[in-house]
């Protein structure tokens, strides 16, 4: 595979965890290739970590965890 220097970028806060999951969820389903970086800090970080193996059954269970946590569970 061809290096394509693609970057995705997540920036942090907790209100935007769903969003990034949501939009990396898209991302793959819709074929795009695999980024070659991920630049992330906070929530961006959680996002992009929980789905480094980038497979359907990495989104799968990244979207439970994530979809489970309450803020008692974050703070």
């Amino acid at each position: 595979m061809q290096d394509m220097n693609l970057c995705i970028n997540l920036p942090g806060g907790i209100s935007r965890l769903a969003l990034h999951m949501g939009g990396l969820r898209a991302y793959f389903d819709l074929g795009f290739p695999r980024p070659d970086e991920i630049i992330a800090s906070s929530a961006g970080a959680m996002a992009g970590s929980s789905v480094i193996g980038w497979n359907e059954s990495a989104f799968d269970k990244a979207a439970k965890v994530i979809g489970d946590l309450t803020p008692d569970s974050v703070f």
